[in-house]
């Protein structure tokens, strides 16, 4: 099957190492099988990107998970944030909107568009503090890097 362009970009390596920070992810959710596969076709770009590993990464929408009986068994949207300003240094990949199935059913385990609480909650100061000084998008929208930006602003 062919790959949306907006996939292609990734490159094969990129691809799989962010297939595989999504997997990750999802155990945070509860979801932790083995048998996991992505369904890119229906992938949209949402504007957030950045370049990495020679290959340009933005966040996406509409990312299909389907067990090994092909049944999608959850569906949502990735983005990440950039956390130090070394150069090639991995940005974090999260799912940004997340559903997830049972028994058919479709139920939003991650609804708001902030940084997941377990994802700020492994950061180091340092990589909070790049965000909260440099990750416009998260500053504008993120209660808890606003909250830790006040609490360590220097004057």
């Amino acid at each position: 099957m062919k790959l949306p362009h907006e996939v292609e970009r990734l490159g094969p390596e990129v691809q799989l190492w962010v297939e595989q920070q999504l997997v990750n992810d999802l155990r945070h959710y509860g979801l932790d099988r083995d048998d996991l596969s992505f369904d890119w076709s229906q992938a949209v770009q949402e504007g957030h990107w950045m370049e990495f590993r020679g290959r340009m990464l933005e966040s996406l929408s509409d990312i299909l998970i389907r067990g090994s009986d092909g049944s999608v068994i959850a569906e949502g949207w990735m983005d990440f944030v950039c956390t130090s300003r070394v150069p090639g240094s991995e940005p974090r990949i999260f799912w940004l909107f997340l559903s997830v199935a049972t028994s058919g059913i479709f139920k939003k385990v991650k609804e708001h568009a902030l940084l997941p609480s377990h994802l700020w909650d492994q950061m180091t100061s340092a990589e909070k503090q790049y965000v909260a000084s440099t990750e416009s998008k998260w500053l504008q929208r993120d209660p808890k890097v606003q909250l830790w930006r006040r609490h360590n602003q220097t004057p």
